[in-house]
């Protein structure tokens, strides 16, 4: 009795929540318009901002800025079509929701702060037609992590790249003649640079303030050091410069006039700087101590960011946690992860003593222009303790516990794409089992045959709001598979044992008579809504109908039909030997009865 009615008051508070949030936060409504004399924008009920046409986008000013700068807060996603030219001044300012854009190569120029201030900003893909990244264009873009400036860009504007804190490594390509003032400031995150241009003089303020600055690669054209370019770089150990003993010595001077304690410049070009490395050492109030080393390696076709943490108490076993950042540009850049990673992957087994345990070792790949996941790579990571996650351009991500994988049962590749659009018909059946509520079709590009968290951008405008997902497996009617609170960002995050791409799928918004019980809540939200469920047991729930031979139910529809086909051949051979037979009795028995006779 008692629990009953915890579990309504429970469920009161939750709808009332969810009630107040829904008045607070409605739906974004579709808008459109033009943005340039041949260039148009559409704005979707999902965030999706469209930007299509030819030509250049209109530079925005302060005083007259982006017509959907008022819903900026609400766009999710960018997506610029092929034939734009011009991305516009201030076109993207403040779009904090925004995590990821890629530009097509008709892009040439990115105008100045086009996207500044879009803190949640973590990908973005530059195609070799850029020529030009206004000032400022990037500024405050805190998440962005790993960025690929292309062969062919010509200009980088004043304070390009302005506090982007979580920026860790930078190649400026030989294409690119003229340098702003200030362009890396305050990146505190970066740690590895290769200048390739031919500049004469680093331009000042350059990397002031980039505390975690290790090693950087200088072309031998350079003869300056700009004031301040290295300010606050007390990181520094390694700077290359492939001129001659004088040079090397000049640039020192002008280097250790900022940094008293820089050891100087060594001989060498960018290929000396395939890695860099830091570490650093913490004692905390109860006697233990963290040791954190970080290392940067730079491929032609990867990125990788690997951090180690070590927290060594006082007593018991020193604890082991390990996180790889990987970006990948190129397909080959799956073989240098997973070279990379080995040994970090084999801790548990390198470690394994009375003295030291392994909590985590955790994998992030960031895919650059791709959704495709080789299978020889989840086969190296099969019956490991290892999480991994790879995020595509599409904000989506897919979390894979490896240790629960079987080798044999993996496939030559998976593509993770998918597709997300308004449900603007829903079917009776649909509406039987979603009643009124707003719903999005949902397809999947390929069949996954293991157990995967899926996050699935649903957009800004429904952050805190409930998120169903139901399935119609092949012959069979719609079913609800499971309930979740889209996060702050807009992401709703699933935990499916498989999915079938025969399977369709929807997800349906604030969806009545869902069971409090059935609501998972994502982490960063177990403060604001409390722990209304344990996800621990909702976790993997079956999608597209398996059947006890690990086969989905469209496959085994398909064997079966084939054994009916078969068997009813059979059959039919069978009946017509038999037939024969008969008839070849009848008639010896009639021959015998007419010798008798």
């Amino acid at each position: 009795m008692k629990h009953s009615l915890k579990n309504r008051i429970l469920a009161t508070v939750f709808a009332a929540c969810l009630l107040f949030l829904s008045v607070e936060l409605p739906a974004l409504a579709a808008d459109s318009g033009s943005c340039g004399s041949k260039a148009k924008w559409s704005l979707g009920a999902d965030g999706t901002l469209s930007i299509t046409g030819k030509g250049s986008m209109q530079n925005f000013t302060e005083g007259n800025m982006a017509p959907w700068y008022e819903d900026r807060e609400k766009i999710t996603a960018v997506t610029i079509k092929d034939g734009i030219t011009n991305i516009g001044d201030l076109a993207f300012y403040g779009c904090t929701a925004l995590q990821s854009i890629s530009l097509p190569e008709s892009v040439t120029k990115i105008g100045d702060m086009a996207f500044a201030g879009c803190t949640n900003l973590a990908r973005v893909t530059l195609q070799e037609g850029l020529k030009s990244i206004g000032a400022n264009a990037f500024s405050r873009c805190e998440s962005l992590h790993t960025l690929r400036l292309p062969d062919g860009l010509l200009y980088i504007g004043y304070q390009a790249f302005y506090r982007c804190s979580s920026l860790s490594t930078i190649r400026i390509p030989v294409t690119t003649t003229n340098l702003s003032e200030s362009i890396f400031a305050y990146c505190e995150n970066l740690m590895q640079v290769v200048i390739e241009s031919p500049i004469a003089k680093l331009p000042e303020w350059t990397f002031y303030g980039c505390t975690s600055l290790t090693s950087v690669s200088l072309p031998s054209s350079v003869q300056d050091i700009g004031e301040y370019a290295f300010h606050d770089c007390d990181s520094l150990k390694n700077a290359y410069h492939d001129g001659t003993d004088a040079e090397r010595e000049q640039i020192s001077n002008q280097i250790q006039t900022q940094l008293p304690d820089f050891p100087g410049v060594t001989e060498g070009d960018s290929s000396n700087v395939g890695s860099s490395s830091t570490g650093s050492v913490t004692q905390k109030p109860d006697g233990s101590v963290v040791e954190t080393d970080r290392e940067i390696v730079d491929t032609d076709d990867s990125t990788i960011d690997a951090t180690v943490t070590v927290t060594k108490p006082s007593t018991g076993k020193d604890e082991y946690d390990i996180t790889i950042d990987v970006t990948i540009d190129d397909k080959d850049g799956w073989d240098d992860m997973l070279e990379y990673t080995d040994s970090y992957i084999k801790y548990p087994e390198r470690l394994e003593s009375d003295s030291t345990t392994v909590n985590n070792v955790e994998i992030h790949v960031n895919l650059n222009g791709s959704t495709k996941l080789p299978g020889n790579v989840l086969e190296s990571l099969a019956g490991k303790k290892v999480d991994l996650t790879v995020s595509t351009g599409t904000n989506s991500s897919w979390t894979i516990d490896c240790e629960n994988l079987d080798a044999e049962q993996l496939g030559k590749s998976y593509d993770l794409k998918f597709t997300l659009k308004k449900n603007t018909k829903p079917t009776k059946a649909q509406k039987k089992l979603i009643g009124n509520a707003q719903s999005y079709l949902l397809e999947f590009e390929d069949n996954i045959p293991f157990e995967v968290t899926v996050t699935i951008p649903i957009g800004y405008s429904y952050a805190k709001h409930l998120a169903t997902i139901c399935q119609k497996p092949v012959l069979k009617s719609w079913e609800i598979m499971q309930s979740t609170i889209i996060d702050a960002q807009g992401d709703a995050l699933f935990y499916l044992s498989s999915l079938d791409k025969q399977t369709k799928y929807l997800v349906a918004i604030d969806m009545e008579g869902i069971s409090l019980e059935d609501v998972l809540i994502p982490d960063s939200m177990a403060d604001e809504f409390g722990n209304l469920t344990d996800a621990a047991g909702n976790k993997y729930v079956l999608t597209g109908t398996q059947s006890s031979w690990g086969i989905s139910f469209w496959q085994l529809t398909l064997i079966v039909f084939g054994v009916i086909i078969v068997s009813g051949v059979v059959v039919g051979v069978i009946i017509k030997l038999q037939l024969k037979t008969s008839a070849h009795r009848v008639k010896l028995m009639g021959k015998k009865r007419k010798d008798k006779q």
